[in-house]
């Protein structure tokens, strides 16, 4: 595989990132956990520098664009689509929240496998620079993997008190 075929496959991951983060943001909002809302919405943020910065380099780099991927967005805030907070039950808000719990780390654990796959791929083809800049990204996912397992594993530990969630602290 092409290195500017690997650098669009990070890329296209970077921007299901955005998306993933942006729509995870607008769900806690909805379901009024703020703090971590805006943990989605740091992350959101972090990956489009990400996606700026990897498209940058490679255009720099290898002399031309990446190739564009295709996105699709996450199903995640369909329930609520046209509903009021107050009009969705608190069992229906729960299950929202477990299942984008869950939906956050399957998204990261899957992003650090893609990234950690073309890592080895620029590496192999001797592209060590867009390399050493993908592992930079992997680490920083890696982080975010793991506060979002410690995150599940406390919500896990409170058997999903939605009163201490949202007191929770990200």
């Amino acid at each position: 595989m092409a290195a500017t075929d690997v650098m669009g496959a990070v890329c296209d991951r970077l921007v299901g990132g955005v998306m993933f983060h942006s729509d995870h943001a607008d769900l806690c909002a909805e379901m009024g956990v703020k703090w971590l809302a805006e943990l989605h919405e740091d992350g959101c943020a972090h990956d489009m520098r990400c996606l700026r910065k990897m498209r940058r380099l490679a255009i720099s780099h290898l002399g031309s664009p990446v190739p564009e991927g295709r996105q699709d967005r996450s199903h995640a805030l369909d329930a609520y689509r046209g509903v009021r907070r107050w009009d969705v039950a608190a069992d229906v808000r729960l299950s929202a929240l477990k299942g984008a719990m869950h939906d956050w780390v399957d998204w990261e654990s899957g992003t650090v496998t893609v990234l950690t796959s073309a890592y080895g791929r620029l590496a192999d083809a001797g592209e060590l620079l867009l390399a050493d800049k993908v592992k930079r990204i992997v680490k920083d996912t890696q982080d975010e993997l793991s506060g979002a397992r410690d995150l599940l594993c406390e919500m896990d530990a409170v058997d999903w008190d939605m009163s201490h969630i949202f007191e929770m602290k990200g």
